[in-house]
């Protein structure tokens, strides 16, 4: 499969996504990313979608690099 032409990843928009209202701002690489903490709320533009949730869908097995990993432990 290959992307669009002139794109190299696209988005896939989906039925919810975090609430905005939530979402926080950090510096990562000297660089201001918006962080969504939010509850999933519906995007009425994308009710018809196929995804659940928004997705990145990119065509390159390269274009992907994990730089952070987070463990979480649930106590109960």
């Amino acid at each position: 499969m290959e992307p669009p032409e002139g794109h190299h990843s696209v988005v896939a928009q989906g039925k919810t996504e975090p609430d905005p209202i939530m979402d926080i701002t950090v510096q990562l690489d000297g660089r201001e990313v918006n962080v969504p903490q939010g509850q999933p709320v519906e995007q009425p533009d994308y009710v018809n979608s196929s995804f659940d949730k928004s997705e990145y869908v990119i065509y390159k097995e390269s274009q992907c690099r994990i730089r952070y990993l987070v463990l979480l432990k649930d106590n109960n």
